[in-house]
Protein backbone atom coordinates (compact mmCIF):
# COMPACT_ATOMS: atom_id res chain seq x y z
CA UNK A 1 0.00 0.00 0.00
CA UNK A 2 1.12 3.75 -0.82
CA UNK A 3 0.91 6.12 1.52
CA UNK A 4 0.88 9.99 0.87
CA UNK A 5 4.06 10.50 2.80
CA UNK A 6 5.80 8.00 0.56
CA UNK A 7 5.38 9.58 -2.49
CA UNK A 8 5.78 13.26 -1.29
CA UNK A 9 9.02 12.29 0.08
CA UNK A 10 10.06 10.62 -3.51
CA UNK A 11 8.86 13.91 -4.97
CA UNK A 12 10.69 15.64 -2.17
CA UNK A 13 14.04 14.37 -3.45
CA UNK A 14 13.10 15.28 -7.04
CA UNK A 15 12.81 18.51 -6.38
CA UNK A 16 15.21 19.33 -3.99
CA UNK A 17 17.89 17.66 -5.93
CA UNK A 18 21.34 20.10 -6.23
CA UNK A 19 20.03 20.44 -9.97
CA UNK A 20 16.86 22.65 -9.07
CA UNK A 21 18.10 26.22 -8.90
CA UNK A 22 15.21 28.68 -8.64
CA UNK A 23 16.42 31.84 -9.36
CA UNK A 24 13.07 33.70 -8.68
CA UNK A 25 9.49 33.15 -7.79
CA UNK A 26 7.59 34.08 -11.02
CA UNK A 27 4.46 32.72 -12.27
CA UNK A 28 4.81 34.26 -15.73
CA UNK A 29 1.58 32.94 -16.95
CA UNK A 30 -1.57 34.77 -18.69
CA UNK A 31 -5.08 34.17 -19.48
CA UNK A 32 -5.40 30.95 -22.60
CA UNK A 33 -8.63 30.64 -22.43
CA UNK A 34 -12.16 30.50 -20.86
CA UNK A 35 -14.02 26.91 -20.23
CA UNK A 36 -17.73 27.35 -20.99
CA UNK A 37 -19.58 25.29 -18.22
CA UNK A 38 -19.41 23.42 -15.02
CA UNK A 39 -18.57 24.13 -11.82
CA UNK A 40 -14.70 24.96 -11.65
CA UNK A 41 -13.36 28.50 -12.30
CA UNK A 42 -13.51 29.14 -16.28
CA UNK A 43 -10.25 31.28 -15.86
CA UNK A 44 -7.22 28.78 -17.89
CA UNK A 45 -3.71 30.09 -17.86
CA UNK A 46 -0.79 29.23 -20.12
CA UNK A 47 2.53 29.74 -20.15
CA UNK A 48 3.78 30.51 -23.49
CA UNK A 49 7.39 29.39 -23.19
CA UNK A 50 6.40 25.78 -22.46
CA UNK A 51 2.55 25.36 -23.08
CA UNK A 52 1.61 24.73 -19.21
CA UNK A 53 -1.74 24.85 -18.62
CA UNK A 54 -2.77 25.69 -15.09
CA UNK A 55 -6.63 25.92 -13.65
CA UNK A 56 -8.38 25.49 -9.98
CA UNK A 57 -12.08 24.85 -9.25
CA UNK A 58 -13.93 21.12 -7.64
CA UNK A 59 -12.84 18.04 -7.44
CA UNK A 60 -15.50 15.22 -8.37
CA UNK A 61 -14.79 11.70 -8.05
CA UNK A 62 -14.34 9.34 -11.51
CA UNK A 63 -14.25 5.97 -10.75
CA UNK A 64 -13.73 4.40 -14.04
CA UNK A 65 -11.27 1.63 -14.24
CA UNK A 66 -12.37 0.37 -10.95
CA UNK A 67 -13.26 -2.82 -10.76
CA UNK A 68 -16.41 -2.49 -8.67
CA UNK A 69 -17.16 0.28 -10.25
CA UNK A 70 -20.76 -0.63 -12.04
CA UNK A 71 -22.86 -3.37 -11.62
CA UNK A 72 -25.97 -4.36 -13.89
CA UNK A 73 -27.83 -4.48 -11.01
CA UNK A 74 -26.57 -1.34 -9.33
CA UNK A 75 -25.24 -0.12 -6.11
CA UNK A 76 -27.84 -2.76 -4.30
CA UNK A 77 -25.59 -5.22 -6.02
CA UNK A 78 -22.58 -3.26 -4.15
CA UNK A 79 -21.04 -1.06 -7.01
CA UNK A 80 -19.37 2.23 -6.16
CA UNK A 81 -21.27 4.38 -8.94
CA UNK A 82 -24.75 5.07 -10.68
CA UNK A 83 -24.61 3.71 -13.95
CA UNK A 84 -26.12 6.97 -14.84
CA UNK A 85 -22.49 7.98 -14.90
CA UNK A 86 -21.32 5.77 -17.40
CA UNK A 87 -23.73 5.02 -20.22
CA UNK A 88 -26.91 6.73 -22.00
CA UNK A 89 -29.67 5.18 -23.71
CA UNK A 90 -30.72 5.07 -27.23
CA UNK A 91 -34.65 4.34 -28.04
CA UNK A 92 -35.84 2.25 -30.83
CA UNK A 93 -36.71 5.67 -32.09
CA UNK A 94 -33.26 7.15 -32.12
CA UNK A 95 -33.61 9.44 -29.46
CA UNK A 96 -31.20 9.41 -26.84
CA UNK A 97 -31.98 9.63 -22.86
CA UNK A 98 -28.84 10.83 -21.08
CA UNK A 99 -28.18 9.35 -18.00
CA UNK A 100 -26.35 12.12 -16.74
CA UNK A 101 -29.14 14.30 -17.47
CA UNK A 102 -32.41 12.33 -16.66
CA UNK A 103 -31.19 9.56 -14.31
CA UNK A 104 -34.44 8.11 -13.67
CA UNK A 105 -35.23 7.89 -16.79
CA UNK A 106 -32.58 7.00 -18.20
CA UNK A 107 -32.50 3.78 -15.13
CA UNK A 108 -35.81 2.58 -17.08
CA UNK A 109 -34.64 2.22 -20.77
CA UNK A 110 -31.22 0.91 -19.09
CA UNK A 111 -33.41 -2.12 -17.13
CA UNK A 112 -35.22 -2.80 -20.07
CA UNK A 113 -32.43 -3.04 -22.46
CA UNK A 114 -30.29 -5.37 -19.60
CA UNK A 115 -33.64 -7.55 -18.96
CA UNK A 116 -33.70 -8.22 -22.64
CA UNK A 117 -30.39 -9.35 -22.91
CA UNK A 118 -29.02 -5.82 -24.04
CA UNK A 119 -29.59 -5.98 -27.91
CA UNK A 120 -33.69 -7.10 -28.59
CA UNK A 121 -35.07 -5.84 -31.82
CA UNK A 122 -37.30 -3.19 -30.58
CA UNK A 123 -35.80 -2.54 -27.30
CA UNK A 124 -33.68 -0.17 -25.96
CA UNK A 125 -30.25 -0.23 -26.55
CA UNK A 126 -26.90 1.55 -24.03
CA UNK A 127 -24.22 3.52 -25.35
CA UNK A 128 -21.64 3.27 -23.08
CA UNK A 129 -18.82 5.09 -22.43
CA UNK A 130 -17.85 4.34 -18.85
CA UNK A 131 -17.99 0.37 -19.22
CA UNK A 132 -16.29 -1.66 -21.81
CA UNK A 133 -17.95 -3.31 -24.71
CA UNK A 134 -17.10 -6.36 -26.28
CA UNK A 135 -16.55 -4.93 -29.48
CA UNK A 136 -17.14 -0.94 -31.57
CA UNK A 137 -19.22 -1.17 -34.16
CA UNK A 138 -22.76 -3.33 -34.98
CA UNK A 139 -24.38 -5.17 -31.90
CA UNK A 140 -21.49 -5.41 -29.67
CA UNK A 141 -20.66 -1.90 -29.63
CA UNK A 142 -24.10 -2.44 -27.02
CA UNK A 143 -23.22 -5.56 -25.14
CA UNK A 144 -21.01 -4.39 -22.03
CA UNK A 145 -18.40 -6.32 -20.58
CA UNK A 146 -19.08 -8.51 -17.41
CA UNK A 147 -16.40 -9.81 -15.45
CA UNK A 148 -16.97 -13.54 -15.56
CA UNK A 149 -14.75 -14.47 -12.26
CA UNK A 150 -12.81 -12.91 -9.40
CA UNK A 151 -13.92 -10.66 -6.17
CA UNK A 152 -16.07 -8.64 -8.61
CA UNK A 153 -17.62 -11.66 -10.96
CA UNK A 154 -20.42 -9.79 -12.38
CA UNK A 155 -19.52 -6.43 -11.99
CA UNK A 156 -19.37 -4.37 -15.65
CA UNK A 157 -15.63 -4.12 -16.57
CA UNK A 158 -15.40 -0.82 -16.31
CA UNK A 159 -12.88 1.66 -18.65
CA UNK A 160 -11.10 4.61 -19.21
CA UNK A 161 -9.80 6.42 -22.36
CA UNK A 162 -5.94 6.29 -21.34
CA UNK A 163 -4.84 1.87 -21.84
CA UNK A 164 -3.01 0.99 -18.95
CA UNK A 165 -2.10 -2.16 -21.01
CA UNK A 166 -2.95 -2.45 -24.93
CA UNK A 167 -1.98 -5.85 -25.39
CA UNK A 168 -4.72 -6.82 -22.50
CA UNK A 169 -8.42 -8.13 -24.26
CA UNK A 170 -10.97 -5.19 -24.38
CA UNK A 171 -12.85 -7.03 -21.69
CA UNK A 172 -9.96 -7.83 -19.01
CA UNK A 173 -10.17 -5.42 -16.19
CA UNK A 174 -6.01 -4.76 -16.07
CA UNK A 175 -6.31 -2.94 -19.79
CA UNK A 176 -7.30 -0.02 -17.86
CA UNK A 177 -6.12 2.36 -15.60
CA UNK A 178 -8.12 2.10 -11.80
CA UNK A 179 -9.51 4.99 -10.33
CA UNK A 180 -9.09 3.55 -6.92
CA UNK A 181 -5.30 2.64 -7.65
CA UNK A 182 -3.35 5.49 -10.18
CA UNK A 183 -3.96 8.86 -9.45
CA UNK A 184 -5.45 10.50 -12.66
CA UNK A 185 -7.27 13.75 -13.83
CA UNK A 186 -9.83 14.23 -16.45
CA UNK A 187 -10.79 16.75 -18.71
CA UNK A 188 -13.68 17.16 -20.92
CA UNK A 189 -14.11 16.03 -24.01
CA UNK A 190 -14.04 18.18 -27.30
CA UNK A 191 -12.53 20.81 -25.05
CA UNK A 192 -9.83 23.88 -25.67
CA UNK A 193 -7.66 22.00 -23.87
CA UNK A 194 -7.09 19.40 -26.60
CA UNK A 195 -6.27 22.76 -28.97
CA UNK A 196 -3.65 23.71 -26.62
CA UNK A 197 -1.73 20.48 -26.88
CA UNK A 198 -2.83 17.80 -24.23
CA UNK A 199 -2.92 14.81 -24.66
CA UNK A 200 -4.04 11.34 -23.04
CA UNK A 201 -0.73 10.17 -21.02
CA UNK A 202 0.56 13.43 -20.29
CA UNK A 203 1.22 14.70 -16.56
CA UNK A 204 0.32 16.99 -14.24
CA UNK A 205 0.25 17.86 -10.56
CA UNK A 206 -2.85 18.77 -8.39
CA UNK A 207 -2.49 20.82 -5.31
CA UNK A 208 -5.13 21.37 -2.56
CA UNK A 209 -4.91 25.24 -1.47
CA UNK A 210 -5.98 25.11 2.20
CA UNK A 211 -3.52 22.03 3.45
CA UNK A 212 -0.79 22.65 0.49
CA UNK A 213 -0.56 18.94 -0.16
CA UNK A 214 0.61 18.26 -3.74
CA UNK A 215 -0.18 15.45 -5.99
CA UNK A 216 1.12 14.47 -9.09
CA UNK A 217 -1.28 13.11 -11.55
CA UNK A 218 -1.93 11.50 -15.64
CA UNK A 219 -4.36 12.99 -17.81
CA UNK A 220 -6.15 9.16 -18.38
CA UNK A 221 -9.82 9.92 -19.12
CA UNK A 222 -12.51 12.34 -20.68
CA UNK A 223 -15.72 13.61 -19.37
CA UNK A 224 -18.43 15.39 -20.54
CA UNK A 225 -17.80 18.53 -22.60
CA UNK A 226 -19.25 21.15 -19.92
CA UNK A 227 -17.88 19.61 -16.72
CA UNK A 228 -14.12 20.69 -15.38
CA UNK A 229 -13.02 18.99 -11.91
CA UNK A 230 -12.65 15.28 -11.90
CA UNK A 231 -10.15 13.11 -10.91
CA UNK A 232 -9.79 9.93 -9.75
CA UNK A 233 -10.14 8.48 -5.95
CA UNK A 234 -6.68 7.96 -5.90
CA UNK A 235 -5.62 11.39 -6.45
CA UNK A 236 -8.51 12.93 -4.28
CA UNK A 237 -7.39 10.02 -1.33
CA UNK A 238 -3.27 11.05 -1.75
CA UNK A 239 -4.66 15.26 -1.90
CA UNK A 240 -6.36 14.29 1.63
CA UNK A 241 -3.70 13.12 2.96
CA UNK A 242 -4.98 9.94 3.13
CA UNK A 243 -3.48 6.12 2.14
CA UNK A 244 -4.28 4.76 -1.09
CA UNK A 245 -7.91 2.67 -0.28
CA UNK A 246 -8.20 -0.66 -2.52
CA UNK A 247 -11.68 -1.51 -1.45
CA UNK A 248 -13.83 2.15 -0.19
CA UNK A 249 -17.45 2.19 0.57
CA UNK A 250 -19.33 4.58 -0.85
CA UNK A 251 -19.39 7.07 1.79
CA UNK A 252 -16.08 7.07 1.61
CA UNK A 253 -15.78 7.95 -1.90
CA UNK A 254 -18.18 10.51 -1.40
CA UNK A 255 -15.89 12.40 1.31
CA UNK A 256 -13.30 12.09 -0.61
CA UNK A 257 -15.00 14.68 -3.21
CA UNK A 258 -13.90 18.38 -2.95
CA UNK A 259 -16.00 21.59 -3.32
CA UNK A 260 -13.04 23.99 -4.27
CA UNK A 261 -10.00 24.56 -4.15
CA UNK A 262 -7.72 22.25 -5.83
CA UNK A 263 -5.55 23.21 -8.81
CA UNK A 264 -4.02 21.51 -11.28
CA UNK A 265 -1.24 22.37 -13.46
CA UNK A 266 -0.94 20.56 -16.45
CA UNK A 267 2.01 19.50 -18.32
CA UNK A 268 0.98 19.27 -23.09
CA UNK A 269 3.59 17.16 -24.11
CA UNK A 270 4.59 15.54 -21.28
CA UNK A 271 2.96 12.11 -22.71
CA UNK A 272 4.71 8.53 -20.28
CA UNK A 273 4.34 5.00 -21.26
CA UNK A 274 3.12 2.62 -19.40
CA UNK A 275 3.35 0.50 -16.59
CA UNK A 276 1.52 3.96 -15.03
CA UNK A 277 2.36 3.07 -11.75
CA UNK A 278 2.30 5.89 -9.17
CA UNK A 279 6.14 6.01 -8.63
CA UNK A 280 6.50 6.53 -12.49
CA UNK A 281 3.99 9.78 -12.36
CA UNK A 282 5.99 11.17 -9.36
CA UNK A 283 8.87 10.77 -11.56
CA UNK A 284 7.60 12.05 -14.33
CA UNK A 285 5.83 14.79 -12.88
CA UNK A 286 8.17 15.69 -10.37
CA UNK A 287 11.09 16.26 -13.46
CA UNK A 288 8.35 18.55 -15.07
CA UNK A 289 7.62 20.52 -12.13
CA UNK A 290 11.24 20.85 -11.00
CA UNK A 291 12.23 21.76 -15.18
CA UNK A 292 8.73 24.41 -15.01
CA UNK A 293 9.67 25.54 -11.83
CA UNK A 294 8.69 23.89 -8.95
CA UNK A 295 6.10 24.15 -5.99
CA UNK A 296 7.22 27.38 -4.97
CA UNK A 297 6.29 28.60 -8.58
CA UNK A 298 3.00 26.80 -8.83
CA UNK A 299 2.06 28.70 -5.42
CA UNK A 300 2.89 31.84 -6.55
CA UNK A 301 0.22 31.66 -9.62
CA UNK A 302 -2.51 30.86 -7.40
CA UNK A 303 -3.61 33.89 -7.23
CA UNK A 304 -3.43 33.90 -11.43
CA UNK A 305 -6.52 31.85 -11.50
CA UNK A 306 -8.68 33.42 -8.46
Amino acid sequence: MLWHRDLRLLAFGILCSPSFVLAQIECNMEAAFRFPGGDANARVVRRSTDGALLYDGPLAINLDGAPNAYHPRGRPAGALDTICNGANAILPDGSKVRGDVSCGAFLEKFNEARDAGWIAPGKPRVEWYGVATEGDSGDLKHKPCIQAAGSFEGFFVSQTALLADPTKGRCDVSRYLNSLAIPFFVLPQSSEFFLQGMKKGDVGVALHAATGNVVFAIFADVGPKNKLGEGSFALAQLLKGRPLNPKPTRSQVQDAAFAGGVHVLMFPGSDIKPPYTAERIVKAGSERLNAWGGEQRLKACLSVVQ
